[in-house]
């Protein structure tokens, strides 16, 4: 059974690429020095599947701290932000029917070696939502489409979970979770150009055709 047409115009990847970029200047400072957190891509926690591979604890002892993870977790249609599907949209020459909003749901890992380290990205996360971010980007670069996209803060990361004890330094970390306001598109329908028209010319009361002009790029071919 098929579908409708193929459309691809990889909406999520970009929208993958926003979110990561919105965490990728957070840093701690150690005297006179920055240390950045750094944000990566995953598909699992990977501390928790080399946990399960070393359960003497050997990868929490040598993993470089603090890191960020994130990924996505969910995306659902939302229908409480749709318009009506019959508009269409344009630009650059191209037009397709209405975009479909969609609620991406975001997970952000965030593990450290101790509790000030954890509150201390916290706070450069918590300060720029209010609960939620706007932004504004070019999510269709086919149509040249500029959206104002919204990510809200669901969780705020406080729930946290520490490996070691009390007495020792302990591993922290915690996950928040995020959703990003975003779009669909349908596959772009290129607009024709119209190269060539022809005009007909009728005598109704001698019930006849006079003559027929064509009109091109070159100019006009008048008839006879």
């Amino acid at each position: 059974m098929s579908i409708g047409t193929h459309s691809y115009n990889q909406s999520i990847r970009f929208y993958n690429a926003v979110f990561m970029e919105v965490f990728n200047d957070i840093y701690l400072k150690r005297l006179n020095k920055n240390i950045k957190v750094p944000i990566e891509w995953t598909d699992k926690r990977k501390e928790e599947v080399l946990k399960d591979e070393n359960p003497g604890g050997a990868y929490s002892k040598n993993i470089s701290l603090p890191r960020m993870s994130f990924r996505l977790t969910n995306m659902q249609f939302a229908a409480y932000r749709n318009k009506n599907k019959n508009l269409t949209i344009s630009g650059n020459g191209n037009s397709t029917f209405n975009r479909k909003p969609f609620d991406f749901t975001y997970d952000l890992h965030i593990k450290t070696k101790n509790m000030d380290d954890l509150y201390e990205i916290l706070e450069q996360i918590h300060i720029q939502f209010d609960p939620y971010l706007e932004l504004n980007v070019i999510d269709n670069e086919d149509m040249n489409i500029n959206s104002n996209i919204a990510i809200d803060m669901v969780t705020s990361g406080l729930d946290t979970l520490s490996e070691g004890i009390y007495a020792e330094e302990s591993n922290v970390e915690t996950t928040m979770t995020f959703t990003l306001k975003g779009y669909l598109y349908y596959g772009k329908q290129e607009s024709k150009v119209i190269k060539k028209i022809i005009l007909n010319y009728y005598d109704f009361d001698k019930g006849g055709k006079l003559t027929t002009d064509t009109i091109t790029e070159n100019g006009i071919d008048y008839g006879d």
